[in-house]
Order: structure tokens, then C-alpha cells, then sequence
């Protein structure tokens, strides 16, 4: 997992792709000043020299696409990481642009951080600090927030929310608002203005409907259903029943293609145990939150979502690294799951 950034509070501005940002400083100067300005998205055409390898791209590879890549990423001695992806058609918003159509939201919020980040960098995440707000309910109910706009370079979809995070345990959640897709390829004050009024209000919302979940009460079925949001049960592999079937019929199983049927089958079988036993794991340490949060904070909905955050976030069965641990809780598994946890609670 790669990672690349700038960010207000970094300690160690030191190496070649982490940066300090200074109070004040804007999207664009960041832009400037740190480098990051200079990475693209580029295409290399069917019949061109690699850039990533140096070898040229065989005709084969033709079909009209382009292969994706970085350039000038400071990470690798050639400059240049492939996205791992073709495309009919490359119109990106470069590193350079995004600092300039960002810019009118400085006039509001302070810069938080800028980040690459991705097996490949591929995520270019931007954040800007909003005010705290509070819980009143809650004997430590401070929550930062984090205007967050983000994109995969690789499929070129956006990403457009608040990062929330409950101060006195860290615990996190990435709100994603649906309804906005797009990004105007060009400055504009006045779509920026409307932008942050829209994150802002989504966050204003998320702010009354954490209050609200005080006010509901939950039982064994409503602790139940939101588990089976936040850790959907794991499924075998389609092909695993078929196979099966077809030797519970007399199939056989000693030709080629039986044998490599039956390795699925071992292979289906093995790793559906082992998934339902990590499903159960998760299961058995979400339902021992649920009883130290429920006993701090009340048999409420409230609590049930801290159970929730505070396991999504801390639970150590997450078994990766800090990088890929942040980017599974901004877009990644953990944020889908808890996005799907967040619409039960608020049904």
C-alpha cells in the first residue's frame, strides 16, 4: 500500500512524499510548493513505448484503449506507476487543476491535508477542516469532521462527504453523500460555494440524526439486523454448488476436467470456512462492544453506532497496514459496510 502526503499536523515533513501543510496554505500553493502539482494521468496508445516498462506495447493490445498511468510520481526511480487500467477515452482532472478549482473553498476552511494513496497512489483524497460539533447526550460527544473530496484515478469516480471522527476514541465514519457525482474540469467559485454548502449541510444532518439516535430505543432484532449490515454473511462460490452437484450425480471426477472440478471444490469449501469463521470472529467482538457501549451510553441507537465505529476502526481482526486500513475506512470495505449499517440505524 502506497502513500503519499500533505497534511497540516505531519511531524515528519522530511521525506520525499510527506509534507507539512502551513496555516493558511491553499490548494494550489500546496500544489506548487510540495511538487505534487506535476503528477498526471496520462495514456500511453497501443504501438507506444511502455513508460512504465520501457518496452514497447505489443499490437495486441490494440482495441482502441489506453493504458493508464501516473507521471512524475515522486515514488518510483522512473517516474512514472501504472494504474493497472485501459480506457477508451482519458480527460482527467490533473493533480495541478484540482488544486485550482479547490482553491475558492480556502476562503472558508483551512486546508487539512492532501493525499495519494492506493496500491498505486491512485486515490487523490483532499480534506479541509469544518468546525467540531457535539453530542449534548453524550458525556464525551465531540466529533470532528473532515469536508473530504476524493477520486480513484483509475476509474475516474468521485467521492463527496464527511470524514466523522468521535474525539474521545477516535472512533470514525465516512459519510458519503450519493447525490453528487460530478466535477466541473475548470475553476468556479460559485460551483465550490455551492459544493461546500451541500457537504455542509449533509454534515449538519448527520449532526441531528446522531443526536436523535438517543432517542431510540433498540432491542435484540434491531442490534441483530445492524450486524448483519455491518458484517454481511460471507456466500460460497457459485461455481462450488454446481461442481458439487455435478459429482453428487456421478460426474467423473478422475478425468482432467473433473479433477480440476473437484480442487474447487477443496478450494471453495476451504475458503468459505475459513471466511465464515472470520465472520464469526467479528461478530463475537462486535457483540462485546455492544455491551460496553450500551452500558455507557444506554440501550439506544447511539450506542449501537459507536459499537459499530469503535469495531470498524479499532478492531484488531483487520489484519493490514495504516495506509490500507485509512483507505478501507475512507472508500474501502469498512466504509461501504458502515454506510449499509448507517441506513438500517436511520430507517
Amino acid at each position: 500500500m502506497f502513500k503519499a502526503t500533505a497534511r497540516l499536523t505531519e511531524t515528519n515533513p522530511n521525506g520525499k512524499t510527506t509534507f507539512t501543510i502551513e496555516q493558511g496554505e491553499t490548494p494550489s500553493q500546496i500544489m506548487e510548493r510540495t511538487g505534487f502539482g506535476d503528477i498526471e494521468v496520462i495514456g500511453a496508445v497501443s504501438n507506444d513505448v511502455d513508460p512504465f516498462t520501457g518496452l514497447a506495447i505489443p499490437s495486441s493490445a490494440k482495441n482502441d484503449k489506453v493504458t493508464l498511468y501516473l507521471k512524475n510520481v515522486p515514488w518510483t526511480d522512473s517516474g512514472y506507476e501504472s494504474l493497472q487500467r485501459k480506457a477508451t477515452w482519458v480527460s482527467p482532472i490533473q493533480n495541478k487543476q484540482y488544486g485550482n478549482i479547490l482553491e475558492p473553498l480556502s476562503d472558508s476552511y483551512q486546508l487539512h491535508s492532501f493525499t495519494m494513496m492506493g496500491k498505486r497512489g491512485e486515490w487523490i483524497v483532499w480534506q479541509f477542516e469544518v468546525p467540531d460539533f457535539y453530542i449534548d447526550k453524550d458525556p464525551n460527544g465531540g466529533h470532528s469532521s473532515l469536508l473530504t473530496i476524493a477520486e480513484n484515478r483509475a476509474n475516474g469516480k468521485k467521492w463527496f462527504g464527511n470524514q466523522i471522527t468521535r474525539l474521545f476514541c477516535a472512533n470514525q465514519f465516512s459519510a458519503q453523500v450519493n447525490a453528487m457525482r460530478k466535477m466541473v474540469n475548470g475553476a468556479n467559485a460559485d460551483l465550490m460555494l455551492d459544493v461546500s454548502v451541500f457537504l455542509e449541510n449533509a454534515r449538519i444532518k448527520h449532526m441531528h440524526d446522531l443526536d436523535n439516535l438517543f432517542l431510540k430505543p433498540v432491542k435484540k432484532d434491531d442490534i441483530i439486523e445492524f450486524a448483519n449490515a455491518m458484517f454481511p454473511m460471507p456466500e460460497p462460490r457459485k461455481n462450488v454448488a454446481e461442481y458439487q452437484q455435478a459429482k453428487s450425480n456421478g460426474y467423473d471426477m478422475s478425468t482432467p476436467k473433473g479433477l480440476r472440478m473437484d480442487t474447487a471444490i477443496h478450494n471453495g469449501n476451504r475458503d468459505y470456512e475459513a471466511s465464515m469463521k472470520r465472520h464469526d470472529a467479528h461478530m463475537k467482538e462486535f457483540f462485546n462492544r455492544v455491551d460496553s457501549n450500551t452500558a455507557e451510553l444506554g440501550a439506544n441507537a447511539y450506542a449501537l453506532w459507536n459499537a459499530g465505529t469503535e469495531h470498524q476502526t479499532h478492531s484488531e481482526l483487520f489484519k493490514s497496514d495504516t495506509a490500507t486500513k485509512e483507505l478501507n475506512m475512507l472508500f474501502g470495505g469498512n466504509a461501504k459496510a458502515s454506510q449499509e449499517a448507517w441506513t438500517v440505524l436511520n430507517k
